[in-house]
């Protein structure tokens, strides 16, 4: 137990309701057309956070669109361009967001990425730097 903001003693279960409930209401989510993103792009706008949703490719918006729309959260969800890969495209999404919150953005989820897969002896050591400085690094940057 701690001392909360009133100086009341709170235990652990409702610090963390209160992190989930009140501090991360704003969440950006890359690779968002399919999977595990587009999963909780639809998980988190259930839970009632405004989501920003982003695909590198805005022709594969269909099936994030179906999902969200099954879920009955379609208007609670900003989807929106965004290649991991290039930093002009990073920079532009997070500054569009930044713009749309007034300025908050509570959570990022960041998961998109390239691969370079296959054995060490046929796929360069180039290859896998490549794809981990492009995945890492480019968001970041």
């Amino acid at each position: 137990m701690d001392g909360g903001q009133d100086g009341k003693l709170t235990t652990p279960s409702s610090h963390r309701r209160d992190c989930s409930d009140k501090l991360m209401r704003t969440v950006l989510i890359t690779g968002t057309s399919t999977g595990f993103g587009r999963a909780v792009a639809v998980e988190l706008a259930k839970r009632g956070r405004r989501v920003f949703a982003t695909l590198r490719n805005l022709d594969k918006k269909e099936p994030l669109e179906r999902g969200l729309s099954e879920a009955g959260v379609l208007n609670q969800v900003e989807i929106k361009q965004l290649d991991v890969t290039l930093s002009a495209s990073v920079k532009a999404a997070v500054k569009s967001t930044l713009t749309q919150t007034g300025g908050t953005l509570d959570a990022v989820v960041h998961n998109a990425g390239v691969a370079a897969v296959g054995p060490s002896k046929i796929c360069p050591m180039r290859s896998y730097a490549m794809s981990w400085r492009r995945t890492s690094l480019a968001f970041w940057s």
